[in-house]
């Protein structure tokens, strides 16, 4: 059974803005996972995000200007997550060091609490919110919650931060699943693909319903930062 445990971790996390990597580094300890369950489990988080933005991605289509704030936005995690991903993945992916950027990345969702905007989107805070994605390559950090938070920062609406932080991961997303694949050639476990889709399209309706909330988050990547690095401590786990 533990790949329904891995599959509901990864629905959970994938969206909510605690790292579902790091999650899973921590959790890998101690559970079996292999290449076929992780990608598995990508898809369905994948899936679970269009299928939640299909009339917004439709929108997005129709205006010439999104689309260059997505390809901007997209652009460094493609470069860098093709040519450097594995490498810093595996660099990165001590549970210590996981601990510690689940902190980091929780003091990132607690600093968005002093910032309110509705500025517009344009390239240039595409960029930024494109950079802050790359970040997302290291276990620890969230995709949604770094790109989000990067949003708000650059003064943006928390509903609409979000909803181009999902738009600008399908891509990422979708390449990462496709290399893989082309890499070990692997057959899905359609449960697995079933259970972190269903269970990351409902994270992702809990996370909008209380996105003006997002900084709370930040309390919860403390505490389990926290404590699992005293865990890793305790047990000399490298």
């Amino acid at each position: 059974m533990d790949w329904l445990i891995l599959a509901i971790v990864q629905g959970l996390t994938e969206w909510l803005p605690i790292s579902s990597s790091g999650h899973l580094v921590i959790l890998q300890q101690f559970l079996k996972g292999d290449v076929l369950l992780d990608a598995s489990l990508h898809l369905g988080t994948t899936l679970a995000v269009i299928v939640y933005m299909w009339k917004y991605l439709i929108d997005y289509l129709k205006d010439k200007q999104m689309l260059v704030n997505i390809g901007i936005a997209v652009l460094p995690i493609t470069i860098i997550g093709y040519f450097f991903q594995d490498y810093i993945e595996s660099a990165f992916s001590n549970p210590k060091l996981v601990s510690v950027l689940l902190i980091v990345n929780g003091i990132i969702l607690l600093l968005t609490k002093r910032f309110n905007g509705n500025k517009t989107l344009d390239v240039k805070k595409s960029f930024y919110i494109g950079l802050a994605q790359v970040l997302a390559l290291l276990p620890g950090i969230s995709r949604s919650g770094v790109t989000i938070s990067t949003g708000i920062f650059s003064g943006m609406n928390r509903e609409k931060a979000a909803r181009f932080s999902f738009a600008i991961s399908i891509i990422p997303l979708l390449g990462a699943f496709t290399l893989q694949w082309y890499k070990n050639n692997f057959i899905l476990n359609p449960l697995a693909v079933l259970v972190s889709f269903l269970v990351g399209l409902g994270a992702i309706h809990f996370l909008m319903r209380y996105i003006k909330n997002i900084h709370l988050f930040g309390y919860y990547c403390i505490a389990f930062g926290t404590i699992n690095y005293l865990i890793s401590l305790v047990l000399n786990i490298a």
